[in-house]
């Protein structure tokens, strides 16, 4: 049964989220059936084809590529949580 959270999340997702969201899971079946067992979200999003931005929610301006990637790490671990690999190296010297 989904909570009251879960349903009013469902009825204010955007057009492009909803785009996106089927976008990360086509691709994430599609690396599956290449048996990837994960991939970070660099890799995701540069395997990901990102929706039209004429859809309704498309981040648009100067600043759309950083509020596209912020949704697109956010929607990746919300439909795809156990495929994502979390790195804690940020590189550096040692």
């Amino acid at each position: 049964m989904k909570t009251q959270n879960q349903t009013r999340e469902a009825a204010t997702v955007s057009p492009f989220v909803a785009a996106l969201r089927l976008a990360i899971l086509r691709t994430v079946a599609e690396m599956r059936r290449d048996r990837t067992q994960g991939a970070s979200l660099a890799t995701l999003r540069q395997m990901t084809k990102a929706p039209a931005d004429t859809l309704d929610g498309a981040p648009r301006g100067t600043n759309a590529v950083y509020f596209y990637g912020e949704i697109f790490a956010e929607e990746a671990r919300r439909v795809a949580p156990e495929f994502i690999l979390e790195t804690s190296f940020r590189g550096g010297a040692l």
